[in-house]
């Protein structure tokens, strides 16, 4: 069970299934989650990163590693 204040993550592993959901603490009172490319590298064009409001003014941000294939 996640704790409150987190946000599951279930990376997808290309075959139309998933692997086990993750949770990446957020902050209780967590706003607006947006789904965004941030950084532009390169190898991650146009892949989303996470970006959301953590509930105490400040912002996460999840910067996404994968490649594509």
């Amino acid at each position: 069970m996640p704790a409150s204040g987190s946000l599951g993550i279930a990376l997808g592993k290309g075959d139309g299934t998933f692997l086990t959901q993750e949770y990446v603490g957020i902050g209780n009172g967590a706003g607006q989650i947006i789904l965004t490319n941030v950084h532009g590298q390169p190898a991650t064009a146009g892949l989303p990163d996470i970006v959301a409001p953590d509930g105490s003014g400040a912002v996460v941000v999840l910067i996404n590693n994968t490649a594509q294939q």
